[in-house]
């Protein structure tokens, strides 16, 4: 069975872990990587707080 995973030839996903995650500019704390649902933004993504509501902090991703 591992064999038969191991010869698939798909590479594993790069590990989320490796990504460095920017700093919140307001709190100062981790931030995640969002999607816009709405506006004139809506479908884009963007660093926002983990913290979200409680800080409404945001990034540009780029």
């Amino acid at each position: 069975m591992i064999e038969a995973v191991e010869n698939t030839g798909v590479a594993p996903a790069p590990n989320p872990k490796s990504i460095p995650t920017p700093a919140c500019p307001v709190c100062s704390g981790a931030m995640v990587k969002r999607t816009a649902k709405r506006g004139s933004n809506a479908g884009q993504t963007f660093w926002g707080c983990a913290s979200y509501p409680r800080c409404k902090g945001t990034r540009p991703i780029g």
